[in-house]
């Protein structure tokens, strides 16, 4: 199905567009009879009867209106659904492109993340191993001086080296070699990554003593799928429980430009 397709359809007199230009009906309620209803009283037969007649004209009235709309409706209604499906059509590789290059692009992100998170476990064990060199070194040179301040006689002195150091020995360490790290970020212009947290039941022997024993994890003891998603996206990863596995999954979201 192509666009000029589409345009060629809405030439066409049976199409919505021509449906919705069909002029309003003209057959309202006449005055007389609009007054007549509000003017009727009924505390007779003849004023039954009378009502009869008004509640007559009321139907005929309602079916020249409901044959005034049934064949517009009827083409608008046939319209709607054949260009319901016909856009149904056109979307269906649209669609397929579409969510092809998210896998993609989603796959990349996650390998890329993947090894970013490898990188960085590898500079923080670096720096790990540095911050534990560094912190032997000056825990040597405060045991020699220490060591020679007591061959001194200054064993006093010595003892408030030792305190004193070892603080500020951890001070040195962590504001030299142990710099807080963020997760790396993996970014892909136009799209936005959402998180869904999910969590399976994969022991269910431990998972039920788990949730014999809190309280807090009774509302998941059927076990509800939709109670315990609830809790997991509450929670994310610190939603912990023996027995149930916890892991997310994320969506690729593409933005306009």
């Amino acid at each position: 199905m192509t666009l000029a397709t589409i345009e060629t359809i809405t030439d066409d007199p049976t199409t919505a567009a021509q449906c919705l230009a069909v002029a309003r009906p003209d057959a309202v309620i006449p005055e007389d009879l609009e007054m007549a209803v509000e003017l009727l009283e009924i505390n007779t037969p003849a004023q039954a009867d009378q009502a009869g007649g008004i509640l007559a004209d009321i139907q005929r009235l309602r079916k020249a209106v409901e044959e005034k709309f049934e064949g517009p409706t009827r083409l608008a209604h046939a319209a709607w659904k054949a260009l319901t499906s016909w856009r149904g059509e056109c979307l269906k590789p649209i669609e397929a492109a579409e969510g092809a290059v998210k896998r993609k692009i989603g796959a990349w992100q996650q390998a890329e993340q993947t090894r970013l998170l490898a990188e960085q476990r590898q500079r923080e064990e670096e720096s790990r191993q540095r911050a534990e060199e560094e912190r032997k070194r000056l825990e040597a040179e405060v045991a020699a001086q220490a060591v020679a301040l007591e061959a001194e006689g200054r064993a006093e002195e010595a003892e408030e080296l030792r305190a004193d150091a070892t603080e500020a020995i951890a001070q040195v360490v962590e504001s030299q070699f142990l710099p807080p790290m963020a997760a790396p970020k993996v970014k892909v212009a136009g799209t936005s990554i959402s998180e869904d947290w999910k969590a399976a039941v994969v022991d269910f022997d431990a998972f039920f003593e788990e949730a014999y024993q809190n309280k807090q994890l009774r509302a998941y003891w059927e076990p509800k799928q939709t109670a315990i998603n609830q809790g997991v996206k509450a929670l994310k990863g610190a939603f912990k429980v023996r027995g149930l596995r916890v892991w997310c999954e994320q969506r690729v979201t593409g933005r306009g430009r």
